[in-house]
């Protein structure tokens, strides 16, 4: 039976079709792809994500129990306690329909909690680039993106942030060596700087070093110690500098209630338990021969150091 004229069309359009998607290139291995990372996996959340703003997954049981959705999006990490993760409530509809709950556990009614095991982030990310995973968390879902900073030999996620009137990042200064937190161009402050360091001298060793340097305050009380926020990543040491017993207490007290405090009685490489700042050292044990300081100011451009790699 001979085709009609339409039929040989529809033919010769069908072969056309199929000879353009078998020249096609296949798309990249390294393209951006869609991961859900389990909230209760120990290397998905450090003390750096609270405060921060996470696309969540719960599971479907869980969802369809407190008759909520699954997926949200910009939701604010709160805290976690006793094996639950809290996210600030009323924010992009989390509580949306959800008559069954009666916030669970004790928690404040401010706050909605699941279990950790019943919530995931939403993270795209490129899976065989060499990089680590990007941080499950941005200090603003709508504006900013995580990039791969580098400099001085070595790389590390940084935040960049953009909207219509402004543009925040991380950079590196080579005259002074160290990375800086910039605004629409202007550094506004250091934010982490990499030493050389021997490990078997330890971190007294260290605080001498910076005092005699003078990046530290020549003050017995100020001393070095475990760093006083954790979840910290395995593999990785964190120490802070701060003032010792009642004096840090004090300082603390001062900072946070902004009650005449001029700064850091110990110095800029200090921390003085302000929960809005956080100075901190951190050594990883695969590379103990350096040692890396972290200026973090609540607004001023976020990083994720423990990601660093040498370059």
């Amino acid at each position: 039976m001979e085709l009609n004229v339409t039929a040989w069309r529809f033919l010769l359009v069908c072969l056309i079709l199929a000879a353009r998607l078998l020249l096609i290139p296949a798309l990249p291995a390294s393209a951006q792809s869609l991961a859900l990372v389990r909230l209760d996996d120990p290397a998905a959340l450090t003390f750096l994500a609270f405060q921060n703003e996470i696309d969540v997954q719960f599971t479907e049981a869980f969802a369809r129990e407190h008759m909520i959705k699954r997926d949200y999006d910009g939701v604010r990490l709160s805290h976690i306690d006793h094996g639950h993760i809290c996210f600030e409530s009323f924010v992009n509809g989390l509580r949306e329909g959800n008559s069954k709950y009666t916030a669970a556990k004790d928690f404040e009614p401010d706050f909605f909690c699941s279990g950790l095991a019943e919530a995931s982030a939403r993270v795209a990310f490129r899976a065989d680039d060499g990089k680590p995973r990007p941080p499950v968390y941005n200090s603003n879902k709508s504006i900013c993106r995580w990039r791969w900073v580098t400099g001085g030999g070595v790389g590390f996620w940084g935040e960049d942030c953009a909207n219509k009137n402004s543009h925040r990042e991380i950079a590196y200064a080579r005259k002074d060596g160290v990375f800086v937190a910039t605004y629409n161009g202007k550094v506004q402050n250091p934010v982490l700087r990499v030493f050389d360091y021997e490990p078997a001298k330890g971190p007294e060793e260290l605080l001498a070093t910076l005092k005699a340097k003078g990046l530290v305050t020549n003050d017995k009380d100020c001393v070095i110690s475990p760093f006083r926020t954790g979840v910290t990543p395995q593999g990785w040491l964190v120490w802070a500098i701060g003032l010792a017993g009642e004096r840090g207490y004090e300082e603390s007290s001062a900072a946070y209630h902004n009650d005449q405090f001029e700064g850091p009685a110990c110095g800029a490489y200090s921390d003085y338990g302000f929960h809005m700042d956080l100075r901190f050292f951190m050594v990883s044990e695969k590379r103990r021969k350096r040692i890396v300081f972290v200026n973090l100011k609540m607004g001023y451009g976020q990083i994720d150091p423990f990601s660093i790699t040498p370059e």
